[in-house]
């Protein structure tokens, strides 16, 4: 009787073995694949971070205490010149620049050709403090516009700086300075649009000044006692020039008068810039 060797195998045996081996290499293949997942991610993940460093990096900001801010902003105002300082107040109460110091350096900067550009809430026109505020820089020459609700406080020196509240629409933050060119820029466009929306006020307006102001407090939405104090009018001649609108263009209701002047055009005119609102309504009758 014969007997095979121990050594000799089946080609059913052989293909066994066979698919063991590649089933433990395609185990080491997808563990490998696994790790080589892994360390991608890392990567991401660290170029991620570089990114967002970089990005901190180029942006420029630097975080400034309330309590020395004023300080700052004489530093911008050195930097500057006798050029344009677009801003936006929210308060009159509080807040950096308010002190006589400053106030005192900042309208002799004015004197010596600073242009100031500010946009102020209609409610500081509300209180005795307000009024006398807006009536000093008024005088001393700043350029003022008001609105409903102006954006968040800031202050831009030219192109060369913003000075805002680290947290938006809180002026008791502390403050950041942007350097950023584009984030200047991005600043000084959100100034610009507020300030062509709002509604310029001065004493010395004639009767059709007067008219196209009212219309345009009346079409922000303003009570008529916020109207007479806004325009330094009693509140019966207010109601009366309101009536005499409406009698001039033969309505009988206030919603019935703003459609007129918009018919008419008279809220598309006038020596005051659109508000959004007037605008808005503008766009609607357009469409």
């Amino acid at each position: 009787m014969s007997h095979r060797s121990t050594n000799s195998r089946q080609p059913a045996q052989v293909i066994r073995h066979l698919e063991r081996l590649l089933e433990i290499e395609d185990q080491r293949l997808d563990a490998r694949r696994a790790e080589l997942g892994e360390v991608r991610e890392a990567i991401r993940a660290l170029s991620i971070v570089q990114a967002r460093s970089a990005v901190r990096h180029e942006a420029d900001l630097e975080v400034i205490p309330a309590e020395v801010a004023s300080d700052v902003i004489a530093g911008l105002l050195d930097e500057l010149g006798p050029g344009i300082v677009r801003s936006v107040t929210r308060t009159v109460e509080y807040g950096p620049g308010l002190e006589e110091e400053r106030i005192r350096d900042t309208q002799q900067r004015m004197a010596d050709g600073l242009v100031l550009r500010c946009i102020y809430p209609l409610s500081v026109l509300d209180t005795a403090v307000g009024r006398r505020w807006i009536g000093a820089w008024s005088d001393a020459g700043e350029e003022q516009r008001f609105v409903v609700d102006p954006p968040s406080e800031f202050l831009i020196a030219g192109s060369n700086a913003v000075l805002a509240c680290a947290e938006w629409n809180v002026p008791e933050s502390d403050y950041v300075i942007i350097r950023e060119p584009m984030l200047i820029a991005a600043f000084t466009a959100l100034h610009e649009n507020t300030y062509a929306s709002g509604v310029a006020l001065g004493a010395d307006l004639g009767e059709k000044q007067r008219e196209a102001k009212l219309i345009d407090l009346m079409a922000l939405g303003l009570k008529d006692e916020a109207i007479a104090r806004t325009l330094g009018l009693s509140l019966r001649t207010v109601r009366r020039r309101i009536a005499d609108l409406m009698d001039e263009h033969g309505v009988d209701t206030r919603f019935q008068l703003g459609a007129a002047l918009l018919a008419r055009g008279r809220l598309e005119t006038g020596p005051s810039p659109l508000s959004g609102l007037r605008a808005s309504m503008a766009q609607s009758a357009k469409r």
